[in-house]
C-alpha cells in the first residue's frame, strides 16, 4: 500500500487538486523512469478515489495523454457495468503485473542495477532476449530501458525475445490457456511442439541478425 495525500490550491476561483506520493513522484523529472506504469496506475486510481473525500463528481473527465488514460477506463468499468470485473482473467492479468512489480523492486536493488549497467552496455540485443525468456519481453523492456541509450538494438532483442519459453511473450500465455482449456487437450504435446519450434525461430532470427549486423554498411 502506498500513502497518498490531497493538496487544495484555488487560484482566481478555480480550485485545483494535486495527489501528494513522494515515492513515486518527488523525483528531478516527471516522465522517463523505469516504474511509470506504477506510478501512473496509482495517479489514475487516486484521482477517482479522492473523489469521495473533496465531495466532487465531475460529469467530464479529461484525460491529458497516456499517464492519466487509465482513470477513464477504470471510471467507464466501474459506472457502465461493474459485472464486468468479474469476468477478468485475473490469473494472467496478476502475472503480468507481478513482472512489473519484480522488475520495479528489482531496480531498485543496487547490485542488481550495477550488474545490467554491466552486462546490457553493448549487448542490448542478447540481454534483452535473455531477459524475455524469463520474465516476458514487454517487462524485459521496460527493465532493460532504463540501462542503455541504444533503443534500436533493445526493441530488437525484445521482439526477438518473444520467441522461446512459453512465458516469453503474454501472448503465447493467453493461447496456451485456450489450448489447455479444451477438453482432451494433449498439454504436454502442445508445449513440446510449442517450446521446439519457437526455440528453432528464435535461433534461426538471431543468426540472421549477426549477419546482418556483420554485412559491410
Amino acid at each position: 500500500n502506498q500513502y497518498c495525500g490531497i493538496f487544495e490550491y484555488i487560484q482566481d476561483g478555480v480550485t485545483f487538486y494535486f495527489i501528494d506520493n513522494e515515492f513515486y513522484f518527488k523525483r528531478p523529472g516527471c516522465y522517463g523512469y523505469y516504474d511509470d506504469g506504477e506510478r501512473f496506475a496509482l495517479f489514475s486510481r487516486a484521482v477517482l478515489e479522492i473523489m469521495p473525500f473533496i465531495d466532487f463528481y465531475p460529469e467530464v473527465m479529461h484525460c491529458h495523454d497516456w499517464q492519466a488514460a487509465l482513470a477513464a477506463v477504470l471510471a467507464g468499468v466501474l459506472l457502465t457495468d461493474r459485472k464486468i470485473l468479474a469476468r477478468v482473467d485475473y490469473s494472467l492479468l496478476l502475472t503480468f503485473v507481478g513482472f512489473f512489480v519484480f522488475i520495479g523492486n528489482m531496480g531498485r536493488v543496487s547490485a542488481f542495477r550495477n550488474f545490467l549497467q554491466e552486462a546490457v552496455a553493448g549487448r542490448e540485443v542478447y540481454a534483452a532476449v535473455a531477459a524475455s525468456q524469463c520474465i516476458s519481453n514487454v517487462p524485459a523492456a521496460l527493465l532493460l530501458s532504463g540501462f542503455t541509450e541504444s533503443f534500436e538494438e533493445l526493441l530488437v532483442g525484445v521482439n526477438l525475445g518473444g520467441l522461446g519459453t512459453l512465458i516469453a511473450s503474454m501472448a503465447s500465455l493467453i493461447s496456451y490457456k485456450y489450448v489447455a482449456k479444451e477438453e482432451g487437450a494433449r498439454r504436454g504435446a502442445y508445449m513440446a511442439v510449442f517450446t521446439v519450434g519457437n526455440v528453432c525461430f528464435l535461433a534461426a532470427l538471431i543468426l540472421f541478425h549477426i549477419l546482418w549486423v556483420m554485412l559491410p554498411r
